[in-house]
């Protein structure tokens, strides 16, 4: 059998170091999952949500159903300063903007339970910067005049069907603003389902989540719309080029072994 030469040894441990090394691990920038008790309408760490008219007001409460934990979220649309506002939500008050731009690979993560309950939906949402200034909020999850399947929308562009249908229980959102591309990429219980059309996305900005209603909230009485969530994470991944993994650099070392131990072989067998 032929033996391979030098440079077939080392394209092998080029190659293989990045199977084992795998993907850079993820920094975490925020973290909640809803366990600590709270008094008042927001839990510590989170605001009501800017909006150009008055902000709806939300009532974020601590709920038994949860993803991981004892606890989760309930986010409630408890009032509207105008009967028209058919929303309601909630952001992270701080989180470290320079690790959020574009190529930090920034990304949003958090667990919706889905009720299937009619004309109500749960988003995810983020307002990030863009080099040619737009309305950029870029929403993901259900719709509430649609309970088919799960979908993705940015500004002005139209609602983008996931593919994923609705189903009740435990899913997991998550989207990432690609340092590779500009464009914001989507996932459902890890699965890519999509990625925003526009791609000159500069970084995620403000992060938060939604309950959305329809009709109005006077239409629905004492029965205040809501939407459930838990184990929300907000962070960036290293480029893997940037921060060598262990294994990488093992394997290389053994490839430039196995270099040297052949250019041994070769010279022994010249004598």
């Amino acid at each position: 059998m032929k033996k391979p030469n030098v440079w077939q040894v080392v394209l092998f441990t080029f190659l293989f170091s990045f199977v084992i090394a795998g993907p850079a691990s993820a920094t975490i920038l925020f973290q909640e999952s809803f366990e600590d008790y709270w008094s008042g309408a927001y839990t510590p760490g989170w605001v009501n949500a800017p909006y150009p008219p008055p902000a709806p007001e939300p009532l974020m409460q601590q709920s038994s159903v949860s993803h991981s934990g004892s606890h989760g979220l309930k986010l409630t649309a408890d009032s509207v300063p105008q009967s028209w506002m058919w929303w309601v939500g909630v952001q992270v008050d701080t989180l470290s903007q320079a690790y959020l731009a574009k190529e930090y690979n920034p990304y949003v993560s958090v667990w919706h339970y889905e009720e299937m309950a009619p004309n109500i939906a749960g988003q995810v949402y983020a307002v990030p910067n863009s080099v040619t200034p737009n309305w950029n909020d870029t929403q993901f999850g259900g719709l509430d005049y649609a309970l088919d399947q799960y979908y993705y929308g940015t500004g002005t562009e139209p609602w983008q069907p996931s593919g994923v249908n609705r189903t009740e229980g435990w899913h997991n959102f998550k989207f990432v603003l690609s340092a590779a591309d500009g464009r914001i990429h989507y996932f459902i219980d890890g699965i890519n389902v999509g990625s925003s059309i526009r791609d000159d996305f500069t970084n995620l900005g403000a992060v938060g989540l939604y309950t959305y209603f329809e009709p109005s909230l006077s239409n629905f009485g004492s029965n205040n719309p809501y939407t459930l969530w838990d184990d929300m994470e907000v962070g960036f991944h290293a480029q893997a080029q940037q921060v060598p993994e262990p294994g990488t650099i093992l394997l290389l070392g053994c490839g430039l072994a196995g270099i040297g131990a052949a250019a041994r072989k070769r010279k022994a067998r010249k004598g």
